[in-house]
C-alpha cells in the first residue's frame, strides 16, 4: 500500500514539476529511456519529492533507481511513501 502511495507521490511530482503527461507514467516506466529524464531533471524529481514527503533522497540512492516503481520503493524504505 505504501509502494502504491509512493507511485501516486512520484506520478504527481513529474506532471507538476517536469510537465510530463500522467498517461505517459506508469509503475515500470523508465525514468531515463521511457520519460526522457536527464541528471538535471533527477535534481527536480529529488526536490519535489523534498517538498511532497520531507525526504531528500541521496542523489547516489536517486541514480541507482530506473523506474516509478524503484523510487517508490525507495521512498518507502526511507520512510516517505505514507507522505501525502
Amino acid at each position: 500500500m505504501a509502494v502504491e502511495n509512493g507511485i501516486n507521490i512520484v506520478t504527481r511530482v513529474l506532471v507538476d514539476k517536469l510537465a510530463l503527461e500522467e498517461e505517459d507514467i506508469r509503475p515500470d516506466a523508465s525514468l531515463r529511456d521511457d520519460l526522457g529524464l536527464d541528471s538535471l531533471d533527477a535534481i527536480e524529481l529529488n526536490s519535489g519529492l523534498e517538498e511532497a514527503t520531507g525526504i531528500l533522497l541521496p542523489p547516489e540512492a536517486l541514480r541507482s533507481v530506473d523506474t516509478i516503481a524503484e523510487v517508490a520503493e525507495l521512498l518507502d524504505s526511507r520512510g516517505g511513501a505514507s507522505a501525502s
